[in-house]
């Protein structure tokens, strides 16, 4: 497969970034998420990862200057109570989380609505304007997760994976992955080829892979 990604590294990758942030007509972008960004440690932590990163980035958004509230991570979301009622240590390290245990630990730490969309059940132009809603939220109020094929995508491992989304380019049709897995590249992808990744099967639940809309 001829690699349709776009590294955020890259020239490629920055041109489209300062498009983003010079606020290019039609693009939208979250800077908080961005800031608090990171990679996974463990081997199948994305979805808690991804649910960590947005919670955090809506938190950061919240905080008045000199008021620090600190913000969820790896390392800490087990500390909660909310984490627990939803998915023990044992079970993530073992099988990581599904779609709907993702969307569960959302709304377990407060968020005020989260909509489930299974590849299946949308179109990609359904998807697309999905992402806009949600990412046109700078002060990330509102947040999208997508779950995904990875090697559908064209990256490795050959595994399902979550991670959140940052951005939307217009003029290029892309968003920006912030991909948590520590071996692959947050990169820009075509809206259509993500979307092909997500309408594939996760063995797991039976079910369609597909995104998670959050609104807190």
């Amino acid at each position: 497969m001829a690699n349709i990604l776009i590294d955020l590294d890259s020239v490629d990758g920055q041109k489209l970034l300062n498009d983003v942030k010079g606020k290019v007509p039609g693009s939208v972008y979250q800077p908080y998420l961005n800031e608090v960004f990171t990679k996974q440690t463990g081997l199948s932590t994305c979805g808690l990862v991804s649910c960590a990163l947005v919670l955090s980035a809506h938190r950061r958004s919240l905080q008045s200057s000199g008021s620090v509230t600190p913000e969820f991570t790896e390392s800490n979301m087990f500390s909660f109570p909310a984490t627990k009622t939803v998915i023990t240590e044992d079970r993530l390290a073992e099988k990581g989380m599904t779609l709907k245990e993702v969307d569960d630990l959302l709304v377990a730490h407060g968020c005020r609505s989260v909509r489930t969309v299974h590849g299946a059940d949308t179109t990609a132009d359904k998807f697309r304007s999905d992402c806009i809603a949600a990412l046109g939220h700078v002060d990330s109020s509102r947040a999208i997760i997508v779950n995904y094929h990875m090697e559908t995508l064209g990256q490795s491992p050959p595994f399902g994976h979550h991670s959140p989304l940052c951005a939307y380019h217009a003029g290029t049709d892309r968003l920006l992955l912030l991909d948590v897995w520590a071996g692959t590249a947050v990169c820009w992808a075509p809206v259509d080829a993500l979307y092909r990744a997500m309408d594939t099967v996760d063995a797991e639940s039976g079910k369609t892979r597909g995104y998670c809309l959050v609104e807190f």
